[in-house]
């Protein structure tokens, strides 16, 4: 951004050509950051970031915040969360854009390919995967436990 706000500033006092020559950079790469001027001088951001917009791949899931919001939802109720809900879950909310991905996708490759979208929307986002243990007790006992622990907590 730097760069770009000094070659504006050359370009007011100069033409594009000699500016081109002075900084090394192409004519064109100078008159297309003369076309973004605008929005170049409302940059409020770092000034040695080199773009605009924030960059990297567009995410192809058409409701990331409703998915995260269900898996935050699920965690926050201390429930089991697997590959299988989340995939109900886009059943329920999102089926046409389901229909349009599972037929982009050869004959018996769908669900392998739904589940490690699923698995790399949740790593993008920061969630990881958690396995059950050996020694899995069941969602009663569990919940048992957290009560006696929080009685025994608040009583001393």
């Amino acid at each position: 951004m730097a760069v770009r706000l000094q070659v504006l500033e050359l370009v007011e006092t100069s033409n594009v050509h000699n500016v081109s020559k002075l900084l090394g950079i192409p004519r064109r790469t100078i008159r297309s950051w003369i076309d973004q001027k605008d929005d170049i001088l409302a940059f409020d951001g770092n000034k040695k970031r080199m773009k605009l917009s924030p960059g990297g791949r567009p995410e192809s899931f058409p409701d990331p915040v409703g998915l995260l919001e269900f898996i935050k939802e699920m965690r926050v109720r201390e429930r089991a969360l697997t590959s299988a809900h989340m995939i109900t879950w886009i059943k329920r909310f999102q089926t046409d854009w389901l229909r349009t991905y599972l037929a982009r996708k050869s004959l018996g490759t769908g669900y392998q390919a739904i589940l490690r979208l699923l698995q790399r929307f949740c790593h993008r986002h920061g969630f990881s995967r958690r396995k059950a243990g050996c020694g899995q007790q069941s969602q009663a006992a569990l919940i048992e436990v957290r009560d006696e622990f929080a009685e025994a907590f608040h009583r001393s």
